[in-house]
């Protein structure tokens, strides 16, 4: 390892918070940019349809929320999903206004194909650690962000 990567993962004024995003993406990196390569999807793109297939029909506006991305983001993402053929715009019978996100058969397959690619990346990530080890750092990240209060709701403007 590099000097300089070693100073700076192991002395910075937010060591946490630069470790925990520097793991996310190195863990991520390379997956996105093999499925932008290998199917045209984005790193925003996947990220909708990931919360689609685990949650069902959604709005827009229920995207944001959950991944904390902003509306512009979500929205140029469900553009191309939409002309892709991955998601289909159902609009709600209770309030016009209002439309649910539906994955199609398509957005099934490729979530199908993928997905693999992020579990064998995960385990790979993880076996450094011990069984009792996962179980813990699986807890403390539980603990941070499942939270419910002020800090995680954090500031709302780049959702408005």
């Amino acid at each position: 390892m590099s000097w300089h990567r070693t100073k700076i993962l192991s002395d910075n004024e937010i060591l946490t918070s630069y470790r925990l995003v520097l793991l996310a993406n190195y863990f991520v990196g390379p997956i996105y940019a093999d499925i932008s390569q290998r199917y045209g999807i984005a790193r925003g793109e996947f990220v909708v349809i990931f919360c689609l297939h685990q949650l069902g029909p959604l709005t827009a506006q229920d995207v944001c929320d959950i991944t904390r991305h902003p509306k512009n983001s979500v929205s140029q993402a469900l553009s191309k999903l939409v002309e892709q053929g991955y998601v289909k715009k159902k609009s709600d019978p209770e309030d016009g206004r209002r439309s649910f996100l539906h994955l199609t058969a398509k957005a099934r397959q490729l979530y199908a194909k993928v997905m693999p690619i992020f579990r064998e990346r995960e385990q790979s990530m993880l076996s450094l650690l011990t069984s009792a080890e996962r179980v813990q750092f699986l807890r403390i990240l539980g603990k941070l962000v499942l939270r419910d209060d002020d800090w995680i709701q954090g500031d709302d403007r780049a959702n408005r």
